[in-house]
């Protein structure tokens, strides 16, 4: 209830039914279960021991990062202009869109199926706490138990403060610029992902894992370029080609344009690893790929 009554626009007339209740419900839901996720792959991580600093954090987390400081400073804003509406979409929008379907889909490999300290993998981690931090501290004055339950399941945050609503969200140095580079990324991820589905559904592939990509991009192509060691992870694909400075320009109102082609991996070349589940040309007869033989080994894989 006070979802809705906060998620109404107080501006216009405020209307209420068992429809509009049960959509209340289920955006409540989705960020009850974000919050859950993050407290899940949270349990081995502490802060004061294991945080990566923002510049040795991966560069896909990095462009997170960026993007999710400057989503928390708009809702500050929101907040002082008593637009409590656009705070809970805003919310909704960061938990939803961007962290359930993006960033926590692509970190789940590294959080999963690398060793526990992991540099790749303490750097989801700390990314994932500043998001559970940041999140929970911004909810707080609308989701009033929700963020007390959440701010209590995590040992770091006590010791920070003994309950959020003593807690204070400082103002930080944000802008629209720091969203840049995940703006960037998303729209090669959609590139890549309309390549890929008529495989899909065609059936010719049964997961993007499968397909191999061809990304070119015009305009964008050195910013991309930053992150070509991550894209083939990003893309959850089994192989990406990046060709940059090969694709169409930019279009009319200056944002890069990407150009994208799919084609089923080669079975021959391209095997899936049993135990990450990803299709690697280094999968051998033990059915894993080198990174887990290095993980399960102790050893710390190449990259």
């Amino acid at each position: 209830m006070r979802w809705w009554a906060l998620a109404t626009d107080w501006r216009n007339d405020v209307r209420i039914g068992d429809e509009i209740l049960v959509r209340v419900a289920e955006a409540y839901r989705k960020v009850r279960n974000t919050f859950r996720f993050l407290l899940g792959n949270l349990h081995d991580f502490d802060p004061a021991q294991h945080s990566v600093p923002t510049e040795k954090l991966t560069r896909v987390d990095r462009a997170f990062l960026g993007f999710l400081e400057s989503r928390v400073e708009q809702m500050r804003a929101a907040y002082a202009r008593l637009e409590f509406h656009r705070v809970l979409d805003l919310l909704l929008d960061v938990c939803t869109v961007h962290l359930s379907a993006v960033f926590l889909d692509v970190a789940k490999d590294r959080l999963y199926t690398l060793g526990k300290d992991d540099a790749a993998r303490r750097s989801a981690q700390t990314v994932a706490y500043r998001a559970l931090r940041d999140l929970c501290l911004v909810c707080g004055p609308s989701l009033v138990f929700t963020a007390e339950e959440v701010w209590q399941h995590h040992p770091a945050l006590i010791r920070e403060y003994e309950s959020v609503h003593l807690a204070i969200l400082e103002p930080s140095d944000a802008g629209a610029e720091d969203e840049s580079d995940w703006t960037l990324l998303l729209e090669a991820r959609a590139a890549v992902n309309a390549a890929i589905e008529p495989l899909r559904a065609a059936k010719t592939i049964a997961t993007t894992q499968e397909a191999r990509v061809s990304l070119s991009a015009g305009a964008a192509g050195s910013r991309l370029e930053a992150f070509a060691s991550e894209l083939r992870d990003f893309m959850m694909v089994a192989d990406l080609e990046l060709q940059p400075g090969a694709g169409s320009a930019p279009g009319g109102d200056g944002a890069p344009a990407f150009e994208a082609s799919a084609t089923p991996a080669d079975p021959a070349r391209f095997k899936k690893c049993e135990r990450c589940w990803n299709y690697r040309d280094d999968v051998s007869e033990d059915s894993l790929c080198g990174r887990c033989r290095a993980v399960l080994a102790g050893k710390t894989p190449v990259a």
